[in-house]
């Protein structure tokens, strides 16, 4: 890709630690360091101009941002430009399954496609490998993970760096790590080399032997095997050490020849990037063999080729003795030269591999070491042959205190059979991983819950046992409990909740759900699986699905009407909870139906309320409790009984029509004769019972329910012929009849008061009329004082009498000797009314007339109303016709 040119830094770095097409691995224990290794690694890719991506898992991103910022990264301005990128593993969905692998490998990809489009020099990528945990750690699970970021790595001009945490990762896994990819280095990365079984055995005798000390941070010791082969010729001959160079370097192992004639500044040109020495014997003030034992003093191992002209067999020995890698005779011709180099170029082969396993040697027992992880060897009767250091931290035993003895003397005897069992099968089943967790006992007397992984090493000489790696899992799998029983809490509340609870996929359809969910859509659990939840509800709902903007949770919230199987409609309140597991979601469904119907019902008694209160009589708020109860409360059986204060009776008022015949009841006396009666004069509510149903009240035969009583104006009867009353039915029913009492109240006190108005406007009549009267009575005294003669006073009274208020006619008769009847002597009053008295003449026609009766009589005659009786007194006609509705006849003796 160095067509592409360009990028953000504009600079190029001399590192060639890391170079492309490199899958290297860093294993961590301080979290700090680790953050520093990798801020340097992707510095070295940004100054390189390589397309940078992290991938955190252990570390949240915010940890990483300020672990970068921290270094000498510009992290907002290679953020903003492209060059530098920030993920999660959950957001690349990384898994360690085939789809998985394929997802991840075709992201990087399509990133690196899109570096070379943007002119990057290459892809950088490093990612925190914990996300691999969620699969587990076996070994094939490393594989898998390897194998994916492998075939990202073989991508041209790509590198990649795994993290791995050595706290969390078990220690078979993190030595296969080692084994498998080049480990990163303070000073570069070391790769992995084939290692025979003596080594393999070497690096356990190593750590048995080792201390306590353990790695700081990221390092390893670095390997050597990439540098240029660099050879440092010594000689005081100009001549033969300038020949010799010039054989060395067409050798095409060896890259770079250092030559000096002076042995003081060959010491002081003497590095660690020189992979052999070829000094002469005999030179002057300081010979070969002192310089042998200045370069052994510094570099013990490193190869020393001794040239002499000499052939003495003293000066060999003395050479070998005294510790150097080749001895070499000065010969005549060039041949020597070739063979000199052909030497060279082995003992620097053989050096280097020496250094490779030292360094991976050196690894292990630092892996071993620093590992959290006890690693064991147990032979086949289950005894320890072997306990690494971590033993004692992590057991509490020193290895040595436990090196012969069984395995099962410290296991929990609760546990034993168990490992016992995985004991057996690891040894009858060599090629076969197990892993069992057990109890076990520290040297307190307590236990420890440790996790323990073996694989079978007994037909391998070097090893011979049975290789196990335990892990303290106490505080695991204290939380694994804690974690079980919170989730048994869960189902059970879950299972029990009152309301309906339903989990759905990203699709929406159902993929558990709780009895109470199956109850509110009458359908089973198995016939609800899978089914989509939005099919349930109406087309038209503006609900906000989770499963459709799981970013927006507040809106997650509102009211539903669902369709139940029987083709009923609930009104709910649904809370959403997206993603209460990644890809589940939470409905919380809660049946307000009945709520909703209260509340409703309660408004159209609200309503009914005014009804019943403009009522104007008792028998209209009668009226409006059956309506009420029947329209609203939908009760089938009403009546309302009122007190009749005349007959002291309960007397129906008004009873449902279409269930009762009102004609068919009668009333009843307050008393224990009823529950009806015995409810009016208790004031309490009566719940009427079994037995009651049919004799709650008499001459009613259907079943009642429940009476309530109306204050001192009745009783009310509720019945229900299609179902029970429930308890919310009487709550409302003792609503209604609070209001219907109130109004009957207001009613009665009207009532009263017009009674009241009534006799006033009597007693203020009837003292008009006596004033009048008085009045009449003073002007006829006083006209009769005046009068000379009788026609004067009979004059005078008719007049006063018929101006007084109501009067239309007086009339004065006498008496007839001869007919026996009245004889008009005096009238007075209207034209009409003065016709009456020639309409009834002659008297013999009207016996009954009040004038001929009280003469006849001598008794005075009212009568109050001349409308009654009209065919049997034809006079009351006569009186009618002439517009008099009432007569009174006096009769009077006169002188």
């Amino acid at each position: 890709m160095g067509e592409l040119g360009g990028g953000v830094a504009g600079r190029r770095s001399t590192d060639t630690t890391v170079g492309s097409n490199d899958h290297v691995a860093l294993l961590y224990e301080d979290r700090a360091e680790q953050l520093a290794a990798v801020a340097s690694f992707l510095e070295r890719g940004l100054t390189r101009n390589e397309r940078c991506l992290y991938v955190a898992d252990d570390n949240t991103l915010g940890t990483v941002r300020t672990a970068l910022r921290t270094g000498d990264i510009d992290l907002e301005t290679v953020c903003d430009t492209g060059q530098l990128s920030l993920h999660t593993a959950s957001e690349l969905s990384l898994g360690r399954d085939e789809s998985g692998r394929a997802t991840t490998v075709s992201f990087w990809r399509d990133i690196l496609e899109r570096a070379r489009t943007q002119r990057f020099d290459g892809l950088r990528i490093t990612i925190e490998m914990t996300w691999m945990l969620d699969s587990g750690t076996s070994t094939d699970t490393v594989a898998d993970g390897l194998t994916a970021l492998g075939s990202v790595a073989a991508s041209a001009d790509t590198t990649v760096l795994s993290q791995y945490n050595q706290d969390r990762f078990p220690s078979e896994v993190l030595s296969d790590i080692a084994r498998s990819q080049p480990l990163l280095a303070d000073s570069g990365f070391s790769r992995p080399s084939e290692r025979s079984r003596d080594q393999i055995k070497t690096e356990q005798e190593t750590a048995t032997a080792g201390t306590d000390s353990r790695p700081s941070g990221p390092s390893v010791v670095p390997d050597r095997t990439d540098r240029p082969v660099r050879v440092l010729i010594v000689d005081d001959e100009p001549g033969y050490a300038e020949a010799v160079s010039e054989f060395l370097r067409r050798n095409e192992a060896i890259d770079e020849i250092v030559a000096k004639t002076d042995p003081r500044e060959a010491l002081a040109a003497l590095d660690e990037t020189i992979d052999c020495v070829v000094s002469d014997y005999a030179m002057p003030e300081f010979d070969g063999l002192e310089l042998l034992e200045s370069v052994r003093e510094r570099y013990p191992d490193l190869p020393f080729v001794l040239l002499t002209g000499q052939s003495r067999e003293e000066t060999a020995v003395e050479a070998i003795s005294a510790g150097v890698t080749e001895y070499v005779r000065k010969q005549s011709g060039t041949d020597q030269y070739t063979r000199l180099a052909h030497r060279v170029s082995n003992v620097v082969r053989q050096y280097r591999a020496e250094q490779s396993v030292e360094a991976t040697q050196r690894q292990y027992t630092r892996l071993i070491e620093a590992s959290s992880d006890v690693v064991t060897v147990l032979d086949s009767d289950g005894q320890f042959t072997y306990l690494s250091p971590a033993t004692e931290r992590r057991l509490g035993y020193h290895p040595e205190e436990l090196l012969g003895r069984p395995l099962f003397e410290f296991v929990h005897p609760a546990d034993r059979s168990t490992a016992a069992q995985q004991l057996a099968t690891l040894i009858d089943e060599p090629d076969r991983a197990v892993s069992v967790e057990v109890r076990f006992e520290q040297p307190d007397g307590s236990w420890r819950w440790i996790e323990a992984r073996g694989r079978n090493l007994l037909d391998d000489p070097d090893v011979n046992g049975l290789v196990m790696y335990a892990r303290d899992i106490t505080v695991r799998r204290g939380r694994e409990q804690q974690l079980r029983e919170s989730e048994q809490r869960f189902r059970s509340l879950f299972e029990k909740a009152f309301d309906a609870m339903v989990l759905t996929d990203d699709e929406g359809a159902c993929v558990d759900l709780n009895p109470a969910a199956c109850a509110l859509f009458e359908r089973s659990r198995e016939a609800l699986l899978d089914w989509p939840f939005p099919d349930l509800v109406p087309g038209d709902c503006e609900f906000d699905w989770p499963w459709q903007d799981t970013q927006r949770s507040d809106r997650h919230r509102g009211t539903l009407c669902l369709h139940t199987a029987t083709g009923d409609s609930r009104i709910v309140e649904c809370a959403a909870t997206p993603n209460v597991v990644p890809g589940r979601h939470l409905l919380v469904i809660h049946d307000v139906t009945d709520r909703e119907r209260h509340e409703q019902t309660l408004t159209a008694l609200h309503n009914s309320s005014r009804a019943l209160l403009d009522a104007e009589s008792k028998a209209d708020v009668a009226g409006s409790i059956v309506n009420t109860a029947t329209d609203v409360l939908s009760m089938s059986v009403v009546a309302v009984y009122l007190l009749d204060a005349e007959t002291g009776l309960l007397a129906p008022a008004a009873v449902s029509s279409e269930t009762i015949d009102r004609a068919s009841l009668s009333a009843l006396p307050p008393g224990q004769h009823s529950a009806l009666g015995k409810t009016f004069l208790d004031g309490e509510p009566r719940t009427v019972t079994v037995e009651e149903a049919t004799t709650a009240v008499p001459d009613l035969p259907l079943d009642v329910e429940f009476l309530v009583p109306l204050g001192n104006h009745g009783v009310c009867v509720i019945g229900d012929t299609d179902s029970e009353v429930t308890d919310v039915d009487r709550e409302l029913v003792e609503t209604l009849m609070a209001t219907a009492g109130t109004a009957l109240d207001r009613v009665e006190r009207g009532s009263k008061l017009q009674e009241r108005k009534a006799e006033l406007e009597a007693q203020n009549r009837q003292l008009e009329q006596l004033r009048q009267l008085n009045a009449t009575v003073r002007d006829i005294g006083q006209t009769i004082t005046q009068a000379d003669t009788r026609a004067q006073i009979e004059r005078a009274v008719c007049a006063h009498l018929s101006g007084a208020d109501g009067i239309v006619l007086v009339r004065l008769t006498g008496h007839d000797p001869e007919s026996g009847g009245p004889v008009p002597r005096e009238s007075a009053g209207s034209d009409r009314a003065t016709g009456y008295l020639d309409a009834v003449s002659p008297p013999n026609e009207n016996t009954t007339e009040p004038a001929v009766r009280a003469a006849a009589t001598g008794d005075p005659v009212y009568v109050s109303n001349t409308a009654d009786s009209l065919r049997e007194e034809p006079w009351r006609k006569t009186a009618l016709a002439h517009g008099i509705r009432a007569v009174l006849s006096l009769p009077l003796s006169l002188p």
